[in-house]
């Protein structure tokens, strides 16, 4: 017979019985520190490539561009979004940028207290566990990124579920499992990975619970139905209003991350280790926990509100896990589900330990144990090879070089300029003096450029149209490879927006871009761009060479327009504009 009561929790110190008034102290305290320090490291050097794709797809989109009509990508969709919003409020200016990553932070934070406090009654632990996730969200990047708003709306999809399991009011189920696709859609829009996972999980467990209990979950399931309905209903009324081909979006969005994400096994065994480390110093205690529990109580795992415990305590630490191991950013941004999920063991354990045990004294001990060392660990993690993009490892190479970025464009103060030491191995520069020089000359020159390299936040900071019909330069991820059949219809795409921007100007940022594109990878590139030396500008590395609109049309015209179109009459909407 399945179950539904709830178990009185012992009083506990990690609790704490708070007023109001003090409990809203403890979210302001909260809220300060996600977000003071999510602006402080957004704030702590500049990273060309992953730190401009977010910028340059809210500047897309303030600008008048459309995602999957005039510009492509498979991820960030949502974030370039929110960005184009912040930039409408806050103007194109850095700071508007790190507060919108401040705020998501913030609102993680609070997320994670409000789910424990309304699941076990917590106070004390519920804000330890929600400052340590806090720490691990955003501040590793500090500035939006498509990842981070994965990981937080996939979260909030796993807690709209097991809020809606534990709800003994109907309509309170019916919302909660409602909003569950929503928050699905609104991660996935983020990014697929990991996402995709946390969307199988969670449907799989609402068909569970629904088959377990059909009288009480059945409502609650025709009305995530309903909130799926919704959310292809608005996908929909998005490809009306936007002219977005559904071909177009089922390529960038699901084809292409499906198509290469086999290949996103992370190849770095000393980054493996470290997740398998942290993924068995949480994992293991758990496990034994529950075992040690249900060996004690057997009817325990028949209860709704227990089972959804372990089950969203299992899928926190695969999700982070599986994350850790696929990505080729860095793992550290999972570690924000690892607090959350030790929490909600504690908590399972806390209800169903008896409390005269020596086992469970041993056990509920070594839980607050790995909460206290997670806390000592947080810095210590920051500085190892697991957090490759934590911005406090951009210090500079040989000597020290820390300016005001206003020095760069007035678009950019608050943001700390320094030289990279891991970046710049790759061979392109990063000094300040030289992108404010490019910067001066691409203002002093009227006519509009096509980036060859990372930092795509040259296309706001000069005020012009962003050129590249992919949001960022990356072969085989965010365009199609050369063996892909779509390339021809994506180089003819490249072709047309030469021709509607009226590029005249090529700006290659060193010989190659950091994940290896070169000029002679594009048709257009190998045979419109000036070989004359003497016409060619050097800034740094930056050379800034002339493209030939002449040769450009004439290619439109000749080689390109004998090539398939794979992409049907939709893929050539920017062609013929």
């Amino acid at each position: 017979m399945v179950t539904y009561d709830h178990v009185g929790e012992r009083p506990s110190a990690l609790r704490g019985d708070l007023q109001r008034g003090h409990r809203a102290f403890l979210l302001f305290l909260l809220a300060v520190f996600a977000s003071t320090l999510t602006l402080r490291t957004g704030q702590l050097g500049f990273m060309p490539l992953d730190q401009s794709i977010i910028f340059d797809g809210g500047w897309r989109i303030y600008a008048g561009q459309t995602p999957l009509v005039d510009f492509f990508s498979p991820t960030g969709l949502l974030p370039s979004f929110i960005q184009a919003g912040m930039f409408n409020v806050m103007g194109v200016t850095w700071w508007s940028y790190v507060v919108h990553a401040a705020a998501l932070n913030v609102m993680f934070a609070i997320f994670v207290y409000a789910l424990l406090r309304r699941l076990f009654g917590w106070n004390w632990l519920s804000l330890y566990s929600a400052l340590l996730a806090a720490y691990f969200m955003y501040p590793p990047m500090g500035t939006p990124y498509m990842d981070q708003h994965a990981l937080f709306f996939s979260f909030v999809m796993l807690g709209l579920f097991l809020c809606g399991v534990r709800s003994e009011a109907e309509k309170d189920r019916i919302l909660l499992w409602f909003l569950m696709p929503i928050a699905g859609a609104l991660a996935f829009h983020s990014k697929q990975n990991p996402s995709g996972f946390a969307i199988v999980f969670v449907s799989a467990a609402a068909l569970f619970f629904t088959a377990r209990d059909p009288l009480r979950y059945r409502r609650a399931f025709l009305a995530a139905l309903a909130g799926l309905g919704f959310v292809v209903a608005a996908v929909l009324l998005m490809f009306a209003i936007l002219g977005i081909s559904p071909g177009n979006y089922f390529y960038w969005l699901i084809e292409l991350p499906l198509l290469h994400g086999s290949d996103r096994l992370s190849g770095s065994w000393e980054r493996i280790v470290v997740v398998f480390v942290m993924w068995t110093l949480c994992a293991v205690p758990v496990s034994i926990g529950v075992r040690f529990a249900v060996s004690l109580d057997p009817s325990a795992m028949q209860r709704s509100e227990s089972l959804a415990l372990v089950y969203v305590t299992a899928a926190l630490l695969s999700l982070a896990a599986i994350y850790s191991a696929t990505t080729l950013n860095a793992p550290i941004f999972a570690f924000a589900y690892y607090a959350p999920a030790l929490a909600l063991a504690y908590g399972l354990l806390s209800r169903r330990l008896p409390e005269a045990s020596t086992e469970s004294r041993r056990i509920l001990s070594a839980f607050q144990g790995l909460f206290l060392a997670l806390g000592f660990m947080a810095p210590l993690l920051s500085a190892t090879p697991v957090s490759l993009r934590w911005p406090n490892e951009f210090q500079a190479n040989e000597t020290t070089e820390t300016l005001p970025a206003e020095y760069v464009h007035p678009a950019l103060h608050g943001l700390r300029w320094s030289l990279p030491d891991r970046i710049a191995e790759h061979g392109n520069e990063f000094r300040a003096d030289r992108y404010r020089a490019l910067v001066s000359y691409l203002e002093r020159d009227s006519r509009n450029f096509f980036l060859l390299g990372d930092a795509s936040i040259l296309y706001a900071l000069s005020g012009r149209p962003s050129v590249f019909p992919s949001l960022w330069i990356h072969e085989g991820l965010s365009f199609p490879a050369r063996h892909d059949d779509r390339r021809a219809d994506f180089e003819r795409k490249l072709v047309a927006a030469l021709i509607r921007y009226d590029v005249r100007l090529v700006v290659r940022d060193g010989p190659r871009t950091f994940t290896g594109t070169e000029a002679g990878d594009f048709a257009v590139l190998e045979r419109c761009l000036s070989k004359d030396e003497e016409a060619k500008v050097m800034i740094g590395r930056f050379a800034v060479i002339p493209l030939s609109q002449s040769c450009v049309r004439s290619l439109n015209r000749g080689q390109l327009s004998e090539l398939p179109a794979s992409g049907g009459a939709s893929g050539e909407s920017l062609l013929f504009r």
